[in-house]
């Protein structure tokens, strides 16, 4: 009987993510500035609902998460923009597939402007959006990733909610040890 209320415990706590991932204090340790009007990520590795402030992206599609961050990344440079944190990653709504479609690079706020016209890249600016949130610290690693978008499911489906347009923002780049970084996965809800 202990360990069925230890179990329930830890699903209400923590929505369906799995308890060996689980870091116990958490630190989120800030590389690059966030982004005008963001906020440090907190409520680590529980599902919250927040709003994403609205924010001015450069957007390029993919799979291959090394070539699209340095089309961006050179992006970037070419232009002369300050880096920003987090990088946005969108996640295919497939099941539970967490394979990226696409990678965006924040603007530090809606006043930076891009002339650049590179065919692979398109500057887009995202209205404030109403998202449901897992943050975790530790790899993003296929089964953390699968972990969290399991943990918004389970908390949407309890919730009446339907889920779309799900992404991973990373908040650190390869200089913090994978154990050590900071990712959220987000997705748009909305009532059945």
């Amino acid at each position: 009987m202990k360990y069925l209320i230890i179990l329930f415990t830890s699903l209400l706590s923590y929505g369906e993510y799995p308890e060996k991932f689980i870091v116990t204090d958490p630190e989120y340790k800030q590389e690059a500035k966030l982004p005008e009007g963001w906020s440090k990520p907190s409520n680590y590795f529980k599902v919250t609902k927040k709003k994403i402030p609205a924010y001015r992206g450069a957007f390029t599609g993919g799979s291959s998460s090394t070539m699209t961050f340095m089309r961006l990344f050179r992006h970037i440079k070419k232009q002369d923009i300050p880096m920003t944190s987090p990088v946005e990653m969108g996640i295919k709504d497939e099941g539970d597939s967490t394979k990226m479609e696409y990678m965006s690079f924040m603007y530090r706020d809606e006043e930076v402007s891009d002339s650049s016209n590179e065919k692979k890249i398109t500057v887009k600016d995202v209205p404030t959006t109403s998202v449901l949130s897992f943050v975790w610290q530790g790899c993003d690693c296929k089964d953390r990733k699968k972990a969290a978008k399991n943990a918004l499911l389970s908390y949407a489906k309890s919730n009446g909610l339907e889920l779309s347009h799900f992404r991973i923002l990373a908040y650190n780049g390869p200089s913090v040890p994978d154990e050590e970084k900071t990712h959220e996965m987000i997705a748009d809800y909305k009532k059945l």
